[in-house]
């Protein structure tokens, strides 16, 4: 009998023995960024995780220069030029445009995927509200958005594209360039890696 009383509780505590130490389950796959900000994995990625939407994440002011260690290049939109830095790699399209409080009108990032595809921003971390520019391989921008900052629902593109332009809310309008079908000449020449 005492025998029995002790098995059951032996089996319970070798199940919480052997859990110590164990790995929690991965997060899953965070919602894609604006700053396409496709997905924050900056330096401390469980620190921008844990941020909530509209705190400052521990560690952003690692990433006040962030942008002047990036490549630029001359674009021109729709007949309007704009200097855009370049974020090509994913770790610099994970990163994009967050943390940053101020963008020139002049300036925006031009995100640069190895292919075409669907793909979703967000604006997890990102101070100031942006337009996001979806355009094709042909260098055609098939839709413009206007994001929020701080939000952080996923706002997929509706068609294949290759590259994403982020600028100032409100920089098409203030420029007279179309929200659908203007020709972005610079691309050509860039390269998206993984």
């Amino acid at each position: 009998m005492t025998l029995r009383r002790w098995i059951p509780a032996g089996l319970v505590a070798l199940t919480l023995g052997a859990c110590v130490g164990c790995p929690a389950d991965p997060d899953p796959d965070p919602a894609p960024s604006s700053n396409s900000r496709p997905d924050p994995t900056p330096k401390d990625e469980a620190a921008i995780r844990a941020a909530a939407p509209g705190e400052p994440t521990p560690g952003s002011e690692d990433y006040a220069h962030q942008l002047e260690q990036l490549p630029t290049v001359a674009l021109v939109v729709g007949g309007v030029p704009l200097t855009a830095y370049v974020a090509n790699t994913e770790a610099s399209r994970r990163l994009g445009l967050m943390f940053v409080e101020e963008l020139p009108d002049a300036r925006g990032m031009i995100f640069v995927y190895p292919t075409a595809d669907r793909h979703g921003f967000w604006m997890h971390n990102t101070y100031i509200p942006l337009s996001i520019a979806y355009i094709t391989e042909g260098f055609v921008v098939d839709e413009v958005i206007d994001m929020t900052p701080f939000d952080e629902t996923s706002r997929q593109s509706r068609g294949l594209v290759r590259y994403v332009l982020e600028v100032n809310q409100g920089w098409f309008e203030r420029q007279g360039v179309p929200r659908e079908g203007a020709k972005v000449e610079g691309l050509g020449d860039l390269m998206g890696y993984e």
